[in-house]
């Protein structure tokens, strides 16, 4: 099987470049924005955007491209007519075609969840929560974004704003702050995990971009959630869980324990966690994958076992346990994955998502360095909506300028066949 080709790290003279094409670029686009005053500040926001500005927010941006007009593209950004989910379509729409042309390997949909500090507390959405960007509890605002890798090319295809439950209980305060900040009438709390599997199925029923595994962090595998999701909405898909995730299986050391479908009869069964497995798993359970990057030549290790959930919703569910670590005994460096794809998927295939999954998280790197994803400044539902929808419309014009290399993930021919990628070795 032939693997796509690894995108180089987008640069500031992509952009500059991507920046130059525009009025070619944002045709397509062009009727999404309806008047042609509105279309002007399109452009003006998105050059903006693409500018090499310190400071990527609607003044900066009016003053330096504008004309100076900053109430008319503050109106344009935070109240405009135009809808942040017809440009995430047509960006949908556009990946979609991209990928039937290339046809060079498997597109990989991940979900992540990007916070932005906040100093005010009237901005919509922002609460003292949980930022897995900065890792600590801080007064934020948190997102939920579903990034489209390819290899060759990448881009965000869907986002949505996380409502706290503080925002979503029904006072008279919270009526107020939500009729400030024009959250929709009707929206109340969901999990990180019930809006991704929102967003999944509102991907999965445009049916726009073929996708062929979902993998999700360790932020949305609590309860069970995502792989219940998951279920009705992508038969292929990997979600990352902690080492502490509590799981049943049969002890790894006995012989048939990886049998397809096994029933799990629970007296044959141990409860431990995903990395008290992996300490107890023989030599022979671990095969190598080799992986070309940017950086070279990589060897990765990986094993399998077949396991159930405690969780009540999951515990007739069988699923397989993904192990992966560097080739040297850094147990810091192992990930867990649950999934329903077994040895019916070949291991170099499952090794692939997960690197397209990695890969797919420079977006964040890229958007935040390149086209200000957190200089926005306004307060409101829509405001946020469209500020995120124009970056990704930003990034999404650079990597349609951009050319990709030759780095891949290993051939088969480079392989042995099945799971067997390398004599076994112990962690």
């Amino acid at each position: 099987m032939a693997w796509s080709p690894q995108r180089r790290a987008m640069t500031e003279d992509d952009v500059r470049e991507a920046s130059g094409r525009i009025e070619e670029l944002i045709l397509p686009f062009d009727s999404i924005f309806g008047k042609e005053e509105s279309r002007r500040h399109a452009r003006t926001y998105l050059k903006g955007l693409m500018s090499g500005l310190s400071r990527k927010s609607i003044e900066p941006i009016a003053l330096a491209i504008g004309g100076g007009r900053m109430s008319a593209l503050q109106k344009f950004v935070n109240a405009a007519p135009w809808r942040a989910s017809s440009v995430m379509k047509e960006i949908q729409r556009a990946f979609g075609s991209r990928v039937e042309m290339a046809r060079k390997g498997p597109t990989v949909l991940t979900v992540h969840e990007h916070g932005f500090a906040k100093k005010g507390r009237e901005s919509v959405g922002v609460s003292r929560q949980w930022n897995a960007t900065s890792r600590r509890n801080e007064n934020s605002q948190v997102g939920i974004y579903l990034v489209a890798s390819n290899g060759e090319f990448s881009s965000l295809l869907d986002c949505r704003l996380y409502l706290p439950a503080t925002w979503c209980d029904g006072s008279e305060v919270v009526r107020r702050r939500r009729l400030r900040t024009h959250v929709p009438i009707g929206s109340h709390h969901l999990t990180k995990s019930q809006i991704a599997m929102d967003l999944l199925q509102r991907c999965r029923s445009m049916a726009l971009v073929e996708v062929d595994w979902v993998v999700t962090g360790a932020d949305f595998s609590g309860e069970g959630e995502a792989i219940d999701g998951l279920e009705v909405s992508q038969p292929r898909f990997l979600v990352e869980v902690s080492p502490n995730e509590m799981v049943f299986a049969r002890e790894p050391i006995r012989p048939g324990s990886e049998a397809a479908g096994e029933s799990f009869p629970g007296h044959d069964e141990i409860l431990s966690t995903v990395s008290g497995l992996c300490e107890i798993l023989s030599s022979d359970r671990w095969r190598i994958v080799l992986m070309n990057t940017s950086t070279g030549l990589v060897r990765q290790k990986y094993a399998m076992i077949r396991i159930r959930s405690p969780l009540p919703s999951m515990v007739s569910r069988p699923l397989w346990l993904i192990i992966r670590g560097n080739s040297d005994d850094d147990y810091d460096s192992l990930r867990y994955f649950l999934s329903e794809a077994g040895p019916g998927s070949p291991l170099d295939e499952i090794a692939h998502a997960i690197h397209q999954a990695d890969s797919a998280s420079r977006f964040f790197l890229e958007a935040e360095r390149l086209f200000g994803l957190g200089h926005y400044e306004t307060r409101s539902w829509e405001g946020w909506n469209h500020h995120m929808s124009l970056v990704a419309l930003a990034h999404w014009f650079t990597s349609c300028s951009m050319s990709a290399p030759s780095t891949s993930l290993t051939s088969p021919d480079d392989c042995a066949p099945g799971l067997s990628t390398a004599e076994p070795e112990r962690f």
